[in-house]
């Protein structure tokens, strides 16, 4: 099972982690993200408050025109383009804080997150560029790039899926892995959603902390099994699908003194 993933090598690191270290690719990655949505947004806070000059300048115009009746209208159309506007700079503001985090940040982060001493996630960020550990494309090339996920890494003690919130667990601390099957609704239009599905391998430690990230069934199973081999007592509920429902029910039971 183990030749379903490469192993890290040079050219691998050379290529997306140029400074040797995972988190500082992800420092990178964000920033790169960064710009599309500053971008984007800083669009939008163009528009609004756009808006709101021209609304306040109708207010000054029903003022001087007497026109009190229309007060009321103008109000309520700048505190829309005041409200939009403050939603748009969100974004921003946590792309800016994100970014301002670098690898250091990141590493402190995670390791609050997944509940490890910084030095422990350091010793993953060490382990992670051995030739030892694995790169873990769990999905075809061109969905990561589409839905921007990032590969992970399996080394001898860790296991990194590269989630949104950069977690570690120790492969010694696990003690589930499954594969589930997961719904979103997109709207096709205001009365219809429409679902989309997607796989994802899903994985528990004894710290009741979750990580996950989307896998074709191939990898799902192949990542299983090598986390199996290491860790016997792992269980994975054979490795078969689980709808997100039932599987939410089975894991809150299976590790109910976790919760």
């Amino acid at each position: 099972m183990q030749t379903f993933f490469t192993q890290m090598n040079e050219e691998y690191i050379n290529k997306h982690y140029p400074k040797r270290s995972v988190f500082a690719a992800v420092n990178k990655s964000n920033k790169k993200n960064g710009v599309g949505v500053n971008i984007l947004c800083g669009i939008f806070v163009l528009m609004f408050g756009a808006g709101i000059v021209w609304s306040i300048g109708r207010l000054l115009e029903y003022k001087e025109a007497g026109e009190s009746d229309m007060m009321s209208t103008g109000i309520v159309i700048l505190g829309f383009f005041i409200v939009m506007l403050v939603l748009s700079l969100v974004p921003i503001i946590i792309t800016i804080k994100r970014n301002s985090l670098g690898a250091e940040g990141l590493i402190k982060k995670s390791a609050k997150i997944s509940e490890y001493s910084e030095s422990i996630i350091r010793e993953f960020d060490r382990q992670a560029l051995e030739s030892d550990s694995y790169i873990l494309a769990l999905t075809s090339k061109i969905k990561a790039v589409l839905m921007g996920q990032r590969n992970g890494v399996l080394t001898r003690d860790f296991i990194f899926l590269a989630d949104a919130k950069n977690i570690v667990m120790k492969r010694s601390d696990l003690v589930g892995a499954y594969l589930v099957a997961r719904t979103v609704y997109t709207n096709g239009n205001s009365n219809i959603r429409t679902p989309l599905e997607y796989l994802t391998v899903s994985i528990i430690s004894n710290k009741g902390i979750q990580t996950l990230a989307e896998t074709s069934l191939e990898a799902g199973k192949a990542l299983i099994a090598m986390l199996k081999e290491q860790n016997p007592e792992l269980d994975t509920n054979d490795s078969e699908v689980m709808k997100e429902t039932d599987y939410n029910k089975y894991w809150k039971k299976r590790f109910a003194s976790l919760i």
